[in-house]
């Protein structure tokens, strides 16, 4: 596997990008549908999140939360008063701070900080809430403090948006688009146009072609529902977020690549694409009806690509809620990354 050759293969797909149409709508369709939604449907613009807080003794963690520009900040004059905030929906989170855990910064002990949440609060405030937090320990703390968070959350859970019903659609076709058609026309029009042979004459082995036509697909799909997703939730999108987003780019790319070397040329990629297409959006749309059997969306594959991400986005869930989830996406990307061995031989040999 030569390095050389695979970069030099991915610098001529970006080239050849702007002739595909797939790569165009690739980068363009998340961003647009994501904006019509917002505009119909969303909270783009709206205000700051609310952060109810007490310090007791100096203010030094109150000072530097107060310069953060991301929030609102609530001071208030108990504990008590904080979690009255939270409960009355004036705060979207709240968190008091004694004079122990003061202590604890300067002696650099595990810090467990418990925080109200309001049910009514949209996931990306409570992150941007706990993200200033955490700044804020930073900054009057000698190193970098170990924090985790207790959750108590005060009121019943909010009902769920319609654009947070339409968020998981969007987040699988900026996958869709990005890891599964780019690998696949990018294939199939280098076989239409016979310069697959031509490339296989030269040193570039089969391989070394899935691998960079499946880096530029991950690459895009990762960089737009990056994208989407930090136009729904905001800047502090959690670590499992993008490995949830990852794990399932790289699973599309599989498929994409599968795809490419099954089908001879593009049309018969986009009738198979018609009458299997619904394989992929299941899951999507079944989450969009909560009423209905949510065990029918577990049935498909890509249930395992969009439920993580709507669950971690959405309801702020972590490993112990979605863990298992991304346990069988791994093991998914492993099974279908066999067929592309025995499929990559025989285009070999075909050619």
């Amino acid at each position: 596997m030569n390095l050389k050759h695979i970069f030099t293969i991915i610098k001529k797909g970006i080239k050849m990008g702007p002739q595909n149409p797939m790569f165009i709508f690739g980068l363009v369709i998340p961003i647009v549908l994501t904006l019509i939604l917002q505009l119909l449907f969303g909270n783009l613009w709206k205000q700051k999140p609310q952060l109810a807080i007490y310090e007791k003794g100096e203010k030094i963690i109150t000072a530097e939360l107060k310069k953060n520009e991301a929030i609102d900040v609530v001071e208030v004059q108990s504990e008590n008063e904080v979690q009255k905030e939270v409960e009355s929906k004036k705060a979207d989170v709240g968190a008091s701070f004694p004079e122990e855990l003061k202590e604890k910064l300067k002696t650099k002990e595990k810090i467990v900080l418990k925080i109200y949440i309001s049910g009514e609060s949209l996931a990306k405030d409570r992150t941007i809430a706990q993200a200033s937090i955490v700044s804020a320990l930073r900054e009057v703390s000698p190193k970098p403090p170990s924090v985790n968070f207790q959750q108590v959350q005060l009121g019943e859970e909010r009902a769920v948006s319609i654009l947070e019903l339409l968020l998981p659609l969007i987040v699988l076709i900026a996958i869709l688009f990005g890891a599964f058609f780019i690998p696949a026309t990018f294939l199939v029009q280098e076989k239409e146009k016979k310069t697959l042979t031509a490339l296989l004459i030269t040193p570039v082995t089969i391989g070394e072609i899935l691998v960079a036509f499946g880096l530029l697909g991950i690459f895009i799909a990762v960089l737009m529902g990056t994208v989407v997703l930090f136009l729904n939730i905001g800047l502090n999108l959690p670590s499992i977020l993008f490995l949830a987003l990852f794990l399932g780019t790289i699973l599309m790319t599989e498929w994409g690549l599968t795809a490419g070397l099954i089908f001879k040329d593009m049309n018969s990629l986009f009738v198979n694409m018609k009458l299997f297409g619904i394989l992929f959006y299941a899951p999507a749309i079944v989450l969009m009806f909560p009423n209905w059997p949510q065990w029918i969306g577990k049935i498909f594959p890509t249930y395992y690509i969009v439920h993580p991400v709507s669950r971690i986005s959405i309801f702020g869930e972590g490993w112990s809620e979605i863990g298992w989830e991304i346990l069988v996406l791994i093991g998914l990307i492993i099974i279908f990354l066999f067929p592309l061995i025995p499929l990559s031989k025989r285009l070999q040999k075909a050619l």
